[in-house]
């Protein structure tokens, strides 16, 4: 975001207007909510790197569908390798359902 400043003066009978842009430095908030986006992206990835290995034909779908727990859930998930097999399988299952 900028703050824009105007200002207009008359020399010699010419008006002469002059603009200043202020941009407005990043608070530590707004540069914490930026790095949260990085974070997700980085462990998106990190789960599919996981499930790829596991059911490359399928490993976008479930990915898909395990991004839709919570993130704490989700690092539980990347942390465990035998709770990633669980939540693989429920997956699978529902995919084969719905199929």
């Amino acid at each position: 975001t900028y703050l824009l400043l105007s200002s207009t003066r008359h020399i010699n009978d010419i008006s002469v207007s002059f603009f200043f842009f202020f941009f407005k430095q990043k608070t530590a908030y707004e540069m914490l909510r930026s790095l949260v986006g990085s974070e997700m992206c980085i462990r998106d990835r990190a789960l599919y790197g996981k499930i790829v290995q596991i059911v490359p034909d399928k490993a976008s779908k479930i990915t898909g569908m395990l991004l839709e727990m919570d993130a704490q859930e989700i690092q539980n998930v990347l942390q465990n390798d035998a709770n990633l097999s669980i939540k693989i399988e429920e997956a699978i299952s529902v995919l084969a359902q719905h199929s």
